[in-house]
């Protein structure tokens, strides 16, 4: 789950010798849409396999994505059948908190600081609103 600890367990894991997270150290959402049809995961499975270049120490590489928990788990299972998940739960009001401060400090979402028009309608002062629209 996003803002729940995830970031810290990947840079626990990627300390460990048999372990190496993907080059690129981005999340990869390969998984994450709930929607997609094993035969589209297919169709991208080259794509997704070239992030993770062979290695010669024998280390197993790792991801971390938050949305794979609510992903295509049935797809994961089968085109990775050796995987494992690591899960990091945390209770939810203080994560959904957690991650509105996120937004807000990134700027995403914004406090109206005085009343004003807006298009049509009137903001009115301490009103929350997406900063990035």
């Amino acid at each position: 789950a996003m803002r729940a600890g995830t970031s810290a367990l990947a840079h626990a894991l990627s300390r460990h010798p048999g372990l190496a997270r993907n080059p690129d150290g981005r999340e990869v959402h390969y998984f994450s849409d709930p929607f997609d049809d094993e035969g589209a995961l297919l169709r991208r499975w080259p794509a997704y396999a070239m992030k993770f270049p062979a290695r010669d120490d024998g280390a197993v590489y790792f991801e971390k994505t938050a949305q794979y928990l609510t992903g295509s788990l049935r797809a994961l299972a089968r085109l990775l059948p050796r995987a494992t998940l690591a899960v990091v739960l945390r209770e939810p009001g203080a994560r959904a908190y957690s991650e509105f401060q996120h937004h807000c400090r990134s700027g995403r979402v914004v406090e109206v600081r005085s009343s004003h028009a807006f298009g049509n309608r009137t903001l009115k002062r301490g009103a929350v609103v997406r900063g990035d629209r």
